[in-house]
């Protein structure tokens, strides 16, 4: 049965005087999406271009109606629960604050902190499934201060010994990885929120991507980030595909590069509020299951560097085959992490649980029943997301998310 599909010119959700083809699929219309990746300044300056992306539908099999609408079903979305346009602001710049946090000690000096390494190293472990299955295949086969430092995490009211330890890993692999998975979803939940102050603050109180982009700009002047700000700032000079370099290459025939720069950052900004407006339309959206930062996603180069780099080529084809060559490198490199991480952690889970079999046989079905499902835990939310793009907007690429991903 093919799907139906509606393409709608209708009013932007993020720029109201300006005009998208958005679409959605069957009756669903509150979970649309903009189908091109520009605005337009007029309803018939977009009908000029829909019936390409209707056949980009129906090549794809689906069956395609259109429609002009005078209004944009998505901005019910956007309607302030009783909150200022100042309440919401400040609860999002508490939110930049949090996601920078971790930046504040990111400094050569604190890896050489001795007094650190012992709180430093069982944060990392025990949030971390993968660094604590590489402590315990390190501890198997060099023993010593690596033993004692695995012992020491766990509690010890448990007073395991030596093979009890090794033979209960699978255990502790998977109380880490659900701890992980149980702290994920509510990070999510907590994200959803911010996903709907946003919507918030652009449909109610006209906000664009500058002023979100200020908000990181300004928690980023702090003293307590200047070691950061400094690599990413030489970085970024040395990066011969960064988007200011990418937008002068492409503006050398153009009277005003600014301009160009201007016109697609605010498209891709309209196409990513429309997107995460449409998620939470759709019927099985949760807001635990949410697997982007909506904030580092409208801030984020990525879509807007793989479109400069697409017109660069020359054609609007050019920016599709760009485009689809990038989602193509993000799933390689995704799939190729996810191998890399059970190639670490698979080894210590068949290990470990063939040692258990000495020790209690009970034990040991615990352990095949414990590595089982960590492995599934660990691998079920990546893999939803990367084949069936599940927990992320429909009208964005995986290649667009990279940096906001929370997978």
């Amino acid at each position: 049965m093919s799907t139906k599909i509606t393409l709608a010119i209708r009013p932007s959700l993020a720029f109201p005087k300006r005009w998208s083809i958005d679409y959605w699929e069957d009756d669903h219309v509150d979970a649309a999406y903009q189908a091109m990746l520009v605005t337009y300044e007029s309803p018939d300056e977009a009908a000029k271009v829909e019936a390409a992306a209707q056949l980009s539908f129906e090549k794809q099999g689906a069956e395609v109606s259109r429609v002009q609408i005078d209004s944009n079903s998505s901005r019910r979305n956007g309607e302030p629960a009783d909150e200022t346009e100042e309440e919401i602001s400040k609860r999002l710049e508490a939110h930049v604050k949090s996601i920078f946090l971790p930046l504040q000690t990111l400094t050569l000096a604190s890896l050489f902190d001795i007094t650190r390494w012992g709180k430093g190293l069982k944060a990392v472990v025990t949030g971390s499934p993968l660094i604590l299955s590489l402590l315990i295949l390190v501890a198997l086969l060099i023993r010593g201060p690596f033993e004692r430092l695995l012992a020491s995490i766990v509690p010890k009211g448990l007073n395991l010994n030596s093979a009890e330890l090794f033979a209960s890993a699978p255990l502790l692999l998977l109380v880490t990885t659900l701890y992980v998975y149980l702290r994920r979803a509510q990070i999510s939940s907590q994200l959803d929120r911010v996903r709907q102050w946003i919507l918030q603050l652009v449909i109610s109180y006209g906000w664009d991507r500058d002023r979100f982009q200020k908000l990181g700009e300004r928690e980023l002047k702090g003293l307590e980030y200047s070691t950061v700000v400094d690599i990413l700032e030489e970085a970024n000079k040395r990066d011969p595909s960064s988007y200011c370099k990418l937008i002068q290459a492409l503006g050398k025939n153009l009277k005003d590069d600014r301009e160009l720069a201007a016109m697609v950052l605010r498209d891709d900004f309209a196409r990513k509020i429309q997107a995460l407006a449409g998620i939470a339309a759709e019927p099985d959206y949760r807001p635990s299951r949410l697997a982007i930062s909506p904030f580092l996603l409208l801030i984020s180069l990525a879509s807007v560097k793989a479109t400069t780099k697409g017109l660069l080529l020359g054609t609007e084809s050019s920016v599709a085959a760009y485009r689809a060559f990038s989602e193509a490198m993000v799933l390689i490199g995704s799939m190729i992490a996810i191998l890399i991480s059970l190639l670490a952690i698979c080894p210590t889970l068949v290990w470990t649980t063939a040692l258990s079999w000495r020790v209690s046989s009970l034990l040991f079905i615990s352990d095949v029943f414990a590595s089982a499902l960590t492995v599934w835990l660990l691998t079920r939310r990546p893999l939803l997301v990367i084949f069936r793009r599940s927990f992320v907007p429909k009208g964005l690429g995986l290649n667009e998310c990279m940096g906001a991903l929370n997978i």
